[in-house]
């Protein structure tokens, strides 16, 4: 399954729980905060960048 189009040689599946877990670790270790309680009401993509609304 996807010979030659990857340097690794196996299918890794993680936990759901266990990636989250690495991107939010991730994440903060750059100052980027999830915050799980913010619902995304919309988004618009622009060429270079994202207009976004959500409730404060």
């Amino acid at each position: 399954m996807g010979a030659g189009l990857t340097k690794f040689p196996h299918l890794l599946m993680p936990e759901q729980s266990h990636a989250e877990s690495i991107l939010v670790d991730f994440l903060a270790a750059r100052n980027h905060y999830v915050d799980r309680r913010t619902e995304l009401k919309w988004f618009v993509r622009h060429n270079e960048s994202l207009s976004f609304k959500y409730p404060h």
